[in-house]
């Protein structure tokens, strides 16, 4: 168990003070453990790789966020709602439906968004409603890159991927607004990366699961949904143990490679992720992004630009899997037999020539 563990019920009482149902212990589980909170503008990078990132191990750190322009109270700059509405109002955003909709998505400016929470988390609150929608995953440094200088990655949060070269450096920087209620389901990050995440608004309840309880948690199909497990499909959930926190403003979540967690906004929120890679991390990481540089560079000089992290084909450059070789085709304006050459796919015969794997 983590250091200091206490029994989470507790402390989730403790943080909500009302008995707020978002709070409320998981169904199917036993006794949750909390997970460390610790000053992390006291610790140095020898003592978090050592504590944390060497171990795979999560913690809560406070302190990090000094000097931000994104938190400093009362800043033109500081992220809250009317921030977000006075700046970038009209600009069209794309809002995952919510619910179990997962993928499908709705265009609407920021400001229709943002005047829709209450609205939205009312509709979500009906008995037997799905989670409001939610903007996530938002790559802004394609749209509005000027909120790059509101903050600044912490010292504890070497990331190997900025030695690499530009084109192997995945879009793994990303903000995510939401009404309360916004749920992000039980899943693994990108690449088995690790990942920092900060609350500039509001609170998040996360849960975390260590690796080696996947197999209580996730059959073929995917993992429990935490919102409603079927404990048929998943028995033995009892033997797995969450580790809980509600993360508030200002503090910064250490997500370590291959846990699973899951999110719940308490509030309305602002968050800003980091996906990074570690050194301890990086065999396994490495490998990815040198696949991930060769489809882009094939991508870009076709298309003969610059993909942006918003493309459906940089999507596939990070993700690989199938992509139909028609449609690639058609959006890199060449042949089909060209573009299985360019792309080495020395299994298309394979796959009856209907996708491309990468």
């Amino acid at each position: 168990r983590p250091p200091r563990a206490i029994v989470m019920g507790v402390a989730l009482a403790e943080a909500s003070g009302d008995g707020d149902p978002l709070l409320a212990p998981l169904e199917g589980f036993g006794d949750a453990v909390c997970c460390e909170a610790v000053d992390g503008a006291a610790m140095s990078t020898v003592e978090f790789d050592r504590r944390y990132l060497a171990k795979a191990f999560p913690a809560v750190l406070r302190g990090l966020t000094d000097g931000w322009a994104a938190m400093e109270e009362g800043g033109s700059r500081r992220w809250d709602l009317d921030f977000f509405r006075r700046e970038y109002g009209e600009l069209p955003v794309q809002v995952d439906a919510g619910g179990d909709t997962f993928g499908a998505r709705r265009q609407l400016t920021m400001a229709e968004y943002i005047d829709a929470f209450d609205d939205l988390t009312a509709a979500a609150e009906e008995a037997g409603a799905s989670p409001p929608p939610y903007l996530r995953t938002w790559n802004y440094e394609d749209e509005v890159p000027e909120l790059g200088s509101d903050w600044s990655t912490p010292a504890l949060f070497r990331d190997m991927f900025q030695a690499l070269p530009p084109v192997a450096r995945p879009p793994f920087t990303w903000l995510f607004l939401c009404p309360r209620g916004a749920t992000t389901r039980l899943h693994v990050d990108v690449w088995h990366t690790d990942a920092w995440l900060v609350n500039a608004l509001g609170r998040k309840r996360f849960v975390l699961f260590h690796p080696a309880q996947r197999k209580y948690i996730e059959d073929g199909q995917g993992f429990v949904d935490l919102r409603s497990p079927d404990l048929e499909r998943f028995p033995d959930l009892a033997k797995a143990t969450p580790v809980e926190f509600v993360l508030g403003p200002g503090e910064i979540a250490y997500i370590p490679r291959k846990w699973p967690h899951f999110a719940v906004a308490l509030e309305p929120s602002v968050s800003l992720t980091v996906n990074f890679a570690c050194k301890a991390s990086m065999r396994d990481v490495l490998p990815l992004a040198k696949r991930y540089a060769k489809r882009r560079s094939m991508c870009e000089d076709m298309l003969g630009r610059t993909l942006k992290a918003s493309d459906n084909l940089l999507k596939f450059c990070v993700h690989g899997g199938e992509l139909n070789v028609e449609i690639a085709a058609s959006i890199l304006k060449m042949k089909r037999d060209e573009l299985l050459r360019q792309a080495g796919a020395d299994e298309a015969d394979g796959n009856d020539g209907d996708a491309l794997s990468g």
